[in-house]
């Protein structure tokens, strides 16, 4: 009889912990950027794609919206922004691009690649394959489908 309990709750424990695995690898941020403010009407937010296709928009000030939002990207949008990012290596470029200028919004973006979540602060003079990747994120805005949500 002790060991038939002994099982059962062997047994119920390694199907909690396949469970919980399942849940904590379901949604991981795989792109993330935000934008600041600056003087004049830059647009500021920030903006996450999980792994799930999941993305979630915090939009703070001049854009068309303001407010939690949410979306689902199909599979073909997914695949084509995450390849952009492999393609780019991301990984090489450097941690900081900026210059001795003021008033220009900053731009922060991340990408785990390889198990590392890899983060390019942009205020000024990144390259044009950096500024492609943060316009493919950006043009996410203008997809049809957000919908409001709260926390």
């Amino acid at each position: 009889m002790t060991n038939i309990f002994f099982i059962l709750i062997l047994l119920f424990s390694i199907s909690s912990c396949v469970k919980t695995t399942s849940q904590n690898t379901e949604d991981i941020e795989v792109i993330k950027m935000s934008k600041t403010s600056c003087r004049g009407n830059c647009p500021q937010y920030s903006i996450i794609i999980y792994n799930s296709k999941k993305v979630l928009l915090d939009a703070k000030s001049n854009l068309q919206f303001e407010g939690k939002y949410s979306l689902k990207l199909n599979d073909e949008q997914y695949k084509t922004l995450v390849k952009s990012f492999e393609d780019t290596g991301f990984d090489n470029f450097k941690a900081e691009y900026t210059a001795k200028v003021t008033d220009l919004p900053t731009t922060y973006i991340s990408y785990l690649t390889n198990d590392s979540l890899y983060t390019v602060k942009d205020y000024y003079g990144a390259p044009k394959e950096l500024k492609m990747l943060e316009n493919n994120i950006a043009n996410l805005l203008e997809l049809e489908g957000w919908e409001k949500y709260e926390l």
